[in-house]
């Protein structure tokens, strides 16, 4: 028995028409979303299963990696609530189970010597050295799932601006201990004011956003953008707990929610023109640094 779900995308597609009010783009969306959903069954019916593949060992193959694909889906999910050093643990643990299923550790004399068991072989390598260079980067200390390899990286680049520029700390990565904690407006403003004469940078951040931790890996962590960075007063509004007072503080700023990054010049007022929203690499982010303190 084949069903195909149809409620998810009939929805959108009902949205669509209630928001445009285009019955005859409606009507084509329809027709398009029923054959989409019913022309491969069609097929199937038609051809007495000549087009269906036969079942064989293969199928425990795909068992397996549908499981461990349940096990990686169930993981991005709750990623943003874990400490990142465990998030990437468990993908590390992950990548060494696919290597196994998929026959890293296995000879090819045990293996067939078709296309698609060497495909799974090289899938197999390449999970295998992904789950390597995550615990490396675990052991620098700056865990990350993108690029693991990051902390050796940002020690060289640290001791030669150190070496050359004689920057000390400036240009050290950024994090979020860094960084200010304030909930509510007033603290917001006791904080401007006691920071006249120096630039402000305020960060909006959630443990859940995605782009926050984006932000912090690879865009706080280069040393240009840190030694930027530490030439103001670094202050976070952490609206994870979705307080009231997190709430007037994102309608203040006409923010639907972080990331958001908010300047104030040295006399406190905004920069209303230079605010960043959403993930901004660190090439476009020193610019936009550069801006803030020419002010």
């Amino acid at each position: 028995i084949a069903g195909p779900c149809v409620a998810a995308p009939l929805a959108g597609v009902l949205l669509f028409i209630s928001q445009t009010g285009d019955m005859l783009t409606g009507a084509l969306a329809l027709f398009a979303l029923a054959w989409g959903q019913g022309a491969s069954l069609i097929v199937i019916g038609t051809t007495s299963g000549a087009l269906m593949p036969k079942a064989g060992s293969w199928m425990e193959g795909v068992k397996q990696f549908c499981g461990l694909l349940l096990l990686a889906v169930a993981l991005w999910m709750v990623q943003p609530l874990l400490p990142s050093w465990l998030s990437v643990l468990l993908w590390a643990f992950l990548a060494f189970s696919l290597s196994v299923v998929f026959g890293a550790f296995k000879s090819m004399d045990a293996q067939s010597n078709s296309v698609f068991a060497i495909f799974a072989k090289a899938i197999a390598y390449l999970a295998l050295i992904w789950g390597i260079l995550l615990l490396i980067g675990l052991a620098t200390g700056r865990p990350s799932l993108l690029q693991p390899l990051q902390g050796l990286n940002l020690a060289q680049s640290t001791s030669s601006i150190s070496a050359n520029v004689q920057l000390g700390n400036s240009g050290v990565a950024v994090k979020n201990a860094d960084f200010q904690r304030i909930n509510s407006i007033a603290e917001l403003d006791d904080v401007i004011a006691q920071n006249a004469g120096r630039p402000i940078m305020l960060d909006f951040y959630a443990d859940w956003c995605v782009s926050c931790h984006q932000m912090e890996a690879f865009t706080f962590s280069v040393p240009d953008v840190a030694q930027k960075m530490r030439q103001m007063t670094l202050i976070q509004a952490d609206v994870t707990p979705n307080t009231p007072e997190h709430r007037e503080l994102l309608k203040r700023f006409r923010l639907f929610g972080p990331p958001g990054i908010i300047f104030f010049d040295s006399n406190g007022n905004e920069l209303k023109d230079i605010r960043v929203v959403g993930f901004q690499n660190a090439e476009l982010f020193s610019e936009s640094l550069d801006h803030v303190l020419a002010k």
